[in-house]
């Protein structure tokens, strides 16, 4: 985004080599300065199908609040649809970004690290339905993610999901101690067993 010829090139000839798939692009507020608006109106222009924003500069990273001025000038200048990412955690704040920006739908990053009953409940709240969660639930999606994980990786899969355990784990009575442990654990066996451990005693 600080080089708008540059992105008109790659965007162009990419669009050029996926002329019968959907092409979606996901961009910022801007890299060093502010220039969402222009960016979408060119990528539009380049025959893109739809757009992601994340209404934060680059160097923002993911500190403070997002632009949701800037997303709603970004969905009125343009005729595409519209996607959001950045602040979406439950149905109320889904609510008030649709409210304030008229987006066509929403990215959900990490609000949903840990919890990929995440989707489902936003589905329930949306309908005005209650969504019942408990301990066992969270473990039992636990474990079908570290199984899952171990299918794809093989033994690797013990270790790429130690950085999803404490989201799982946060929050669950007498969990702190057995977190630590299983951070540091190297049988799948043993980390299942304590996850199961877990649940036990959520119930």
């Amino acid at each position: 985004m600080g080089d708008l010829p540059r992105l008109k090139l790659i965007v162009t000839r990419l669009r050029e080599k996926t002329p019968n798939i959907p092409f979606t692009v996901k961009i910022r507020a801007g890299f060093k300065c502010v220039n969402a608006v222009e960016v979408a109106q060119m990528l539009e222009d380049c025959g893109v199908d739809a757009l992601a924003i994340h209404p934060r500069l680059q160097s923002q990273k993911f500190e403070g609040q997002p632009d949701y001025v800037l997303a709603a000038e970004v969905k009125k200048a343009i005729s595409i649809p519209l996607i959001i990412s950045g602040g979406v955690v439950n149905w109320k704040t889904a609510k008030m970004v649709h409210e304030m920006t008229g987006v066509d739908g929403f990215l959900i990053g990490r609000g949903i690290w840990g919890k990929p009953w995440k989707l489902k409940e936003l589905k329930e709240h949306a309908a005005g339905n209650e969504y019942k969660l408990d301990t066992k639930m969270v473990i039992d999606c636990a474990l079908k993610h570290f199984d899952y994980m171990l299918e794809y990786y093989g033994p690797h899969g013990l270790y790429a999901f130690r950085k999803h355990l404490p989201f799982y784990v946060r929050g669950v009575p007498e969990a702190t101690a057995l977190r630590t442990k299983l951070m540091t654990e190297e049988s799948a066996d043993v980390i299942r067993e304590g996850l199961l451990y877990i649940a036990s005693k959520g119930e």
